[in-house]
């Protein structure tokens, strides 16, 4: 039997930010920003985004801050810009520090 429709979860490199403070670990750092969504498919198509995430990940310490639809937007359309203390909320998982 042949599966007509079913879900996707998909992840995307939106881009790498201009040099901005982490605020778990202090230091300036270009943060990773990754767009999280899943994509329902109808015949293997995909058809639309639902629940749409912006994160952004400290490539120092590997915390994962939850960053705002509207920042993640404008950073699709305008990368390399730096991220303000405003524009990240508390950390949603950390990982171990490779370096201290």
């Amino acid at each position: 039997m042949f599966r007509f429709v079913g879900i996707h979860a998909k992840l995307r490199h939106v881009c790498n930010t201009a040099p901005s403070p982490c605020p778990h670990c202090e230091r300036p750092v270009s943060f990773r920003v990754d767009l999280h969504y899943v994509t329902p498919h109808i015949f293997y198509i995909p058809t639309f985004r639902i629940h749409p995430k912006y994160v952004a990940v400290c490539p120092r310490c590997g915390t994962v801050f939850a960053l705002n639809a509207e920042k993640g937007r404008l950073l699709e359309q305008r990368p390399k810009r730096p991220l303000g203390p405003g524009d990240l909320s508390p950390p949603e998982r950390q990982l171990p520090c490779p370096v201290e």
